[in-house]
């Protein structure tokens, strides 16, 4: 009776070589990848099911990856020990004429370990090797070579071939059915095969979600960047780009192909950009430059996303933290729909903001509409000042700056402890009397864990704190600014030379004209708002400004420095608002089969124009992230739901299909590379060349995975 079984060979016994370099191989390709995919949103990773959820999708498309190079092996006859869902230690597996096993299990040819009868009653060890080899290889033995497994960990897969140790060049095979001695055509396609598998798979995809329906940003003109490419050349809040470089788009044109047509930017020559204005068909055509975006160095056009007038989805306790930090919105609920404002009906974020840049800093007055009952009420909100994106510093009104407020507290601080409550208005730390916000961030900064002297204006009363500044230099404050109070913190030169001196509090702003108020007259002054709005107002004419207790009034002149200032600032009320989102849809099977092509074709080009990019230094290293950002970015993602997802995966996929076929050692591209080097030099390159490549290429990859890692990803896990 013959006994066969699976077993571990020792090195005497095996002539024939797994591929064991392959496990980690699909591990580096993965870390080769995902740093492409950092142009992306981010957020805050709390759910464990969702991370899972995310992490065996991902996983999904390095597995389909290598299903692509074991489909194209069996095909080519090249034996193969292993194909594995997943990486890591077996967890359990099916191979033919052994059955479903759990734990480890031995791979490689069946041996027979027990006498095999011949003609003359016995046979040797090397022939029934031989034998069992070639059972293994035809599928004539009751053993089958592969051993298809789950591993414990979900990050993909890998496929075991024999002949191949991309770890170790050396270890080759004579074997027949091994991958090395196949022809070199034939060894490109299985090389190939993972990438096309991918390309393949991201394709079916999107065609998928463009026929279910997937919910996308509009290329909408949301916030103009102050002196931006976009406000130079005229675009509006509202108004709609239709298509770039007049190739109209499948489907409507989205914010990310707006956005990634500037950030991908040669620069040979100014993009054309179709637009159309609110409530119009006629089309207008433009030409811009980007620029670096001061924010993150990113090429910019300087478009920010439309917002839609309904409340995001909050949870009860993210609902209950903002109305914590912000109590004038109490009241409000998930899903809230603003349909007026100072009753006035509002038909978009566009005409709201336009109202609301026109209220000169009074209350206004928000209609909301619940999303559940239809219920209506009205919700009364101050607004504030805020910069207008790509102002790095608040500016001076008119030379001069407001004193700061407590905007927040966080508990358990040491401003907590001693008292210190939102609101507070910061009148001096130590010998520092009306510090600005920069001045008292330097002063707790330069006394850690010691004791400072905080005096705050806490309605008629001033009261003096002594809390001790954290070892880190922190109080545990947000602060803002009083615009409420018209008193000044900080002045200019050209402030100070005309009289003005920090601590005083304006009362009025007095301008020639006569008694025609259109024209001149005299103001009172009872917040930071009014200074604004006259000084807008009066752009380019002389005022006389006087002061609490001080008779002589100082005359300035609202210079075009002032009125740039000015231009920084923007009404805003904070408020919790959705994107604007659009339902990009195909009606037809053929026509989301285009769509998912059309997309798979772009994010390719994509990715090739974010490489050089890199290379042309028009792309930061700060926008790369490793598996940690993507698995970040993937929760964010899935949290929007399945067709999110979804559709994330499938740039994954294409990414890992770029990445995978560049000519890099260790990546599929490379090893390309170095058939294409053995078929013109009729021999593979001498083993220790290919050693020394592979060696190379790991610690290249191993090494930008860890940069990446620490430099852009920790930090962001860390809030710093």
């Amino acid at each position: 009776m013959n006994f066969i079984r699976s077993p571990k060979l020792s090195p005497r016994q095996a002539p024939l070589v797994p591929y064991r370099g392959s496990m980690v191989r699909a591990v580096l390709t993965a870390l080769a990848a995902f740093p492409i995919l950092g142009f992306t949103l981010l957020g805050s990773i709390t759910g464990t099911e969702k991370v899972v959820l995310f992490i065996v999708g991902f996983g999904s498309v390095i597995f389909v990856h290598e299903l692509g190079h074991f489909l194209t092996a069996k095909y080519f006859k090249v034996r193969c020990d292993v194909f594995s869902m997943g990486i890591g230690p077996r967890l359990c597996g099916w191979r033919r004429g052994v059955g479903f096993t759990f734990g480890r299990a031995d791979i490689g040819p069946p041996m027979v370990v027990a006498s095999v009868p011949t003609t003359d009653g016995a046979v040797s060890g090397a022939d029934a090797q031989a034998d069992a080899s070639a059972w293994a290889r035809t599928g004539a033995g009751p053993v089958g070579e592969t051993d298809y497994r789950i591993s414990w960990l979900p990050f993909g897969g890998y496929v075991r071939m024999l002949g191949q140790d991309d770890m170790d060049p050396a270890k080759v095979s004579e074997d027949p059915a091994s991958f090395g001695k196949k022809p070199i055509w034939q060894r490109m396609i299985i090389i190939s095969a993972g990438v096309t598998m991918n390309l393949i798979f991201a394709v079916l995809i999107f065609a998928f979600i463009f026929r279910v329906g997937v919910n996308f940003p509009p290329a909408v003109v949301g916030e103009l960047a102050w002196n931006s490419p976009a406000a130079k050349a005229g675009l509006q809040i509202g108004d709609r780009v239709v298509s770039i470089n007049h190739r109209p788009p499948q489907g409507f044109l989205e914010f990310t192909q707006l956005a990634m047509a500037a950030a991908l930017d040669t620069g040979d020559a100014k993009i054309s950009l179709q637009y159309v204005k609110p409530d119009s068909k006629t089309i207008h055509n433009v030409g811009i430059t980007p620029v670096a975006d001061p924010n993150n160095g990113m090429l910019s056009f300087g478009i920010g996303q439309m917002l839609s007038l309904r409340f995001g989805t909050m949870t009860p306790r993210e609902l209950k933290d903002f109305i914590t930090l912000l109590p004038q919105y109490k009241g409000i609920q998930s899903r809230d729909l603003i349909i007026a404002i100072d009753s006035i009906p509002v038909h978009g974020f566009a005409h709201f903001y336009k109202i609301l840049q026109q209220c000169n800093g009074n209350p206004v007055t928000l209609t909301l509409q619940s999303h559940g009952t239809g219920k209506i009420r009205q919700l009364t909100i101050q607004p504030t000042l805020e910069t207008r994106d790509w102002v790095n510093h608040f500016p001076r009104i008119l030379g001069m700056q407001p004193r700061c407020r407590v905007a927040m507290v966080e508990p358990g601080t040491p401003a907590a402890k001693v008292g210190i409550r939102r609101g507070d208005i910061i009148v001096r730390i130590n010998a520092s009397v009306h510090p600005t916000i920069h001045g008292l961030q330097r002063a707790v900064k330069e006394n850690p864990g010691r004791l400072v002297r905080l005096q705050v204006q806490r309605g008629s009363k001033v009261i003096t704190f002594h809390p001790r500044v954290s070892a880190k230099g922190m109080l545990g404050v947000g602060l803002g600014y009083d615009f409420a109070h018209p008193v000044i913190a900080a002045v200019s030169r050209r402030a100070a030379a005309a009289g003005i001196l920090p601590g005083r509090t304006i009362m009025s702003m007095v301008v020639p004209g006569g008694p025609n108020l259109a024209s001149g007259g005299i103001f009172p002054i009872k917040s930071w708002f009014d200074m604004v709005t006259l000084g807008r107002r009066f752009a380019g004419q002389a005022i006389d400004l006087s002061f609490a207790g001080h008779h002589r009034p100082v005359q300035l002149t609202i210079s075009n420095h002032d009125v740039r200032e000015l231009s920084k600032l923007k009404y805003a009320i904070n408020l919790p608002l959705s994107a604007l989102m659009q339902l990009q849809k195909s009606h037809s099977i053929l026509g989301a089969a285009k769509m998912g092509f059309g997309h798979t074709t772009a994010w390719i080009v994509r990715t090739y124009q974010t490489l050089f990019g890199l290379v042309g230094r028009t792309v930061p290293v700060s926008q790369l992230h490793s598996v940690l950002g993507i698995v970040k970015i993937g929760y964010t993602i899935e949290s929007r739901g399945f067709t999110y997802l979804l559709f994330f995966l499938g740039l994954i996929s294409v990414n890992l299909a770029v990445i995978n076929f560049l000519p890099l050692p260790i990546v599929d591209g490379g090893l390309f590379l170095m058939l294409i080097v053995e078929k013109i030099r009729g021999k593979p390159l001498p083993v220790q060349v290919q050693t020394a490549i592979q060696t190379v290429g790991i610690v290249l990859l191993v090494a930008a995975f860890l940069f990446i890692t620490i430099h852009n990803d920790l930090p962001m896990f860390f809030g710093h």
